[in-house]
């Protein structure tokens, strides 16, 4: 091995640095196909595990965030139609902590250039002089609130009148309580309970041109549809030491005289159920396919220097004659390992955050989360960075820990020829008919079978 300096210092095991970083630079130079192979799949690796894992956190954090604020719901209850009265006997249940009643309908609307009707989910709001409602609150962007007892006055969601193209001041025709009646938009905004913005009825994916929330002042509603003093809807929050299953069960005792459809949690919500399920689909995928690219990169990075340690095994054996240690002949292999992936985890992280902002103005148009922004979480980066070096470094020790430990004249004699036996396919009749290649080809294929 010409120009491998000794140590200044054989006695005290200190390494002349220099050659062996120099030697270094050679074999990148004699690996660049395999180390080029390294590094992409290092960079895949750590980019996919930054963006996702930057989604997963940024879409629960959003989601909480947003539900605090605007006082979303735990448990949902319909009826055909209740008093009002009966408000209070909801109130009083055990593990009840708030609880809003309201007029909810699907309507159809007529709306400009959509050659079919459309659907829009009309939910009622408080009258302006009873103020903003305790639960499911609405997000206004646009726009000022309905005026009580106004039936031509809608706020819509902020979703339906981008995907129609409609603005404040806008009007469309609806159908209201049987009558076709004008309705003008005076408002838009987003709601905690349509983050996910679906009819429900056989759709999985929201199609904001066809279907949107809207909201009207509950006076006016209530008289579209003969619903004064009564309502149809009802939200409640519970109690840090409520029990769910029996706070549902009596709901439904109540509102069972009046048409009740049975109460559910918030995990059975249709907006949360999507919102949930594609959140923990990110976790997951979030430590599968990272974790996938880089198995394959520590296979791909021990083969090489597997096959590098053996070609080198007499310099190896100089090496440790010269007096180099153990230890720092197997840094020697880890330094070349992590040359790619480093360079991979740099690259990787500039993908990954810009794959990340990316993906995040995906999820903005797809759950309706106000003013909801994107930043990166270093500590995601650095976990990134761990992982991948953590992966580098050991397929680098695997490859080299068998030779660093011979000693120098057994290192330096060449290894012993593997045992071969034949196996059990060498016997089927037959065999012989496969050729030389085709032989050597099973051989390997079964001799080896978990690389």
């Amino acid at each position: 091995m010409s120009g491998l300096a000794p140590p200044t210092s054989a006695g005290s095991g200190a390494v002349h640095v220099r050659t062996l970083d120099l030697k270094v630079l050679r074999d990148i130079r004699h690996l660049k196909g395999q180390m080029a192979a390294v590094t992409l799949l290092v960079v895949c690796g750590v980019a996919v595990f930054i963006m996702l894992r930057s989604m997963y956190g940024y879409l629960r954090e959003a989601q909480a965030d947003y539900y605090a604020e605007y006082r979303f719901g735990e448990v949902f209850a319909h009826a055909v139609r209740a008093p009002d009265a009966v408000h209070e006997r909801i109130a009083r249940i055990e593990g009840v902590e708030r609880v809003e009643t309201r007029v909810v309908r699907d309507v159809l609307l007529d709306v400009p250039g959509l050659a079919e009707p459309a659907t829009g989910r009309l939910v009622s709001l408080p009258d302006s002089d009873q103020g903003e409602p305790t639960l499911n609150r609405i997000h206004l962007e646009s726009g000022h609130l309905p005026e009580a007892g106004r039936r031509d006055q809608i706020v819509v969601s902020a979703a339906f009148a981008e995907a129609n193209q409609l603005r404040v001041g806008d009007s469309f025709a609806a159908v209201l309580g049987g009558r076709r009646e004008s309705l003008r938009i005076v408002g838009t905004a987003r709601a905690p309970e349509f983050i996910y913005e679906v009819s429900g009825v056989g759709t999985v994916f929201p199609d904001n041109r066809r279907f949107g929330a809207m909201w009207m002042s509950r006076s006016a509603l209530a008289a579209a549809f003969e619903m004064e003093g009564a309502f149809n809807d009802v939200v409640v929050t519970l109690t840090p030491n409520a029990v769910e299953r029996a706070v549902l069960a009596d709901i439904d005792a109540v509102l069972d005289p009046w048409g009740g459809t049975g109460a559910y949690g918030r995990d059975r919500h249709l907006s949360h159920e999507f919102v949930d399920s594609e959140i923990a689909e990110t976790e997951i995928t979030a430590s599968f396919f990272p974790g996938l690219f880089l198995l394959v990169t520590a296979f791909l990075l021990h083969t090489t220097l597997v096959r590098l340690v053996r070609m080198e095994r007499e310099q190896i054996g100089l090496m440790k004659a010269f007096g180099y240690r153990a230890r720092t002949i197997a840094v020697h292999y880890v330094k070349l390992a992590l040359v790619p992936v480093v360079l991979g985890s740099l690259l990787g992280s500039l993908l990954g955050g810009w794959l990340a902002v990316r993906m995040a103005g995906l999820y903005a148009s797809l759950f309706q989360f106000p003013q909801a922004e994107f930043v990166l979480d270093w500590g995601v980066v650095g976990i990134g960075w761990v992982i991948a070096l953590g992966t580098g470094i050991a397929g680098a020790l695997a490859a080299a820990r068998r030779v660093v430990r011979l000693a120098p004249a057994v290192a330096m004699a060449p290894p012993a020829p593997p045992r071969v036996r034949h196996g059990r396919l060498e016997r089927v009749p037959g065999w012989s008919r496969l050729g030389s290649a085709g032989r050597n080809v099973v051989r390997n294929v079964t001799r080896t079978g978990w690389r």
